[in-house]
């Protein structure tokens, strides 16, 4: 004869219940870790942006930020801004709505990422190098202009025996016009004044609309390139920067 079947008492139920529990809290916690540990390697930009936006912390400070705790009614950040080196400053960001559970964190960081890049006017493609000219175009467009500023730098260059006057025989050259040499040198101060309060202007145009919003860091390297080039050539800087835009979005399709 069979024995009858064993049915569960309360204390097992609960037993499972319990262990399920356990399970769960301990995939949250490695998921949370990861996720932690994922945004402060790769994605430190975003961190920065989150204290920019929802807590207007400055630009300087929010680059040195961390994210320490996600919980889901918000975000804990530390900064190391230089005021506060020894102890950093913690910043709480707040998840609005809040989360419904932890599997909804990549899908709300990744629309907060967005929404700041919208609130700040910033790009999602990031411009980490300077583009020497390398076209036929680009090249002979930055050797007219080099040359043009370098030959109206000085006066001297356009009178007799100056560099200019003598290369290019202003004077004796059939193929200028007569007087062409005293009016170059007449006009000196004013063409290049000119040349270069144009080519200030746009390359302080293209630091504000292309540097700063590819994420291109005032006053570094790739910035000051980026910068004195346009001050020589400039709005071809233009056309080549946006094409290394361009190939740039092209590799993130």
């Amino acid at each position: 004869m069979s024995p009858p079947p064993q049915s569960s008492t309360p204390s097992s139920a609960s037993s499972s219940s319990s262990a399920s529990k356990t399970n769960n809290n301990n995939n949250n916690n490695n998921g949370i870790s990861f996720t932690i540990t994922h945004m402060n390697a790769n994605h430190q930009d975003s961190l920065a942006y989150y204290l920019r936006v929802y807590n207007g912390v400055s630009a300087a400070e929010a680059s040195t930020a961390t994210l320490e705790t996600i919980t889901l009614s918000d975000l804990v950040l530390r900064t190391n801004h230089h005021h506060n080196h020894n102890t950093g400053t913690r910043y709480t960001v707040a998840l609005d709505p809040p989360l419904q559970s932890f599997s909804e964190t990549r899908a709300r960081l990744v629309a907060m990422h967005k929404e700041c890049l919208e609130r700040l006017d910033l790009s999602d493609i990031k411009i980490t190098a300077y583009r020497v000219p390398s076209r036929p175009g680009d090249i002979l467009a930055f050797l007219i202009c080099l040359s043009g500023i370098l030959a109206f730098s000085r006066r001297e260059n356009l009178l007799p025996g100056g560099w200019v006057y003598e290369g290019l025989r202003l004077e004796t050259g059939w193929w200028w016009p007569q007087g062409f040499a005293g009016f170059c040198a007449r006009m000196q101060p004013a063409v290049l004044a000119f040349t270069l309060v144009v080519h200030a202007f746009e390359a302080s145009v293209l630091a504000y609309t292309r540097l700063r919003r590819h994420g291109v860091a005032l006053g570094s390297r790739v910035w000051w390139a980026w910068v004195l080039s346009t001050l020589i050539e400039g709005f071809q800087g233009f056309k080549r920067f946006d094409r290394l835009v361009r190939e740039e979005e092209a590799k993130k399709k």
